[in-house]
């Protein structure tokens, strides 16, 4: 007889689960934050994957760049962070990227 589980009791055990639960609310947090920054002007990695792979479709562009942004994203959010529990594992997707947003704009304005 199959295990069959709720999915309560799945996000329990990937929250419970040090590493890769963690790892997972980043990668979540991660991607929520680069969905929200595209309003912001967040181009992602859409310009070097242009220069990388020549002549593909916007399509491509967009969703080779979703993929490199959150994967990226989330390592750099749960290295650089080291997120204990859920909520600063989530922070910690949240705020790579919005930390790289701060950064672009202020390189965009220039030294003071």
């Amino acid at each position: 007889m199959p295990a069959t589980l709720s999915l309560s009791a799945l996000a329990q055990r990937v929250v419970q689960s040090p590493g890769l639960g963690l790892f997972l609310m980043t990668l979540f947090g991660a991607f929520a934050m680069h969905v929200f920054q595209q309003y912001k002007g967040f181009t992602g990695s859409i310009g070097f994957l242009k220069a990388a792979f020549p002549g593909r479709s916007a399509v491509f562009y967009v969703r080779l760049d979703l993929c490199v942004v959150v994967l990226f994203g989330s390592v750099i959010g749960y290295v650089v962070f080291s997120p204990t529990a859920p909520l600063p594992a989530l922070a910690a997707g949240f705020g790579w990227t919005g930390a790289m947003q701060s950064l672009i704009a202020e390189g965009s304005h220039g030294p003071s």
